[in-house]
């Protein structure tokens, strides 16, 4: 079980290296997430001009 956990001991250089990669891999995020939203519609159609179907004719009990 040492050998496993001496995996894990990194030295100062692997440390920086370690968090620049996790740095740029949010800042990648970050950045595809603006995109994607700079790609959706800012202005959303208004209510009135949206065309809802007619209400079904309310069901009467044949009974």
């Amino acid at each position: 079980m040492k050998r496993l956990t001496e995996i894990l001991v990194l030295s100062k250089s692997e440390q920086r290296v370690i968090v620049l990669v996790v740095l740029a891999l949010i800042a990648a995020a970050l950045v595809r997430h603006q995109w994607y939203a700079q790609q959706l519609p800012t202005h959303p159609t208004p209510a009135a001009a949206i065309k809802h179907s007619p209400n079904p004719p309310e069901l009467q009990d044949e009974q």
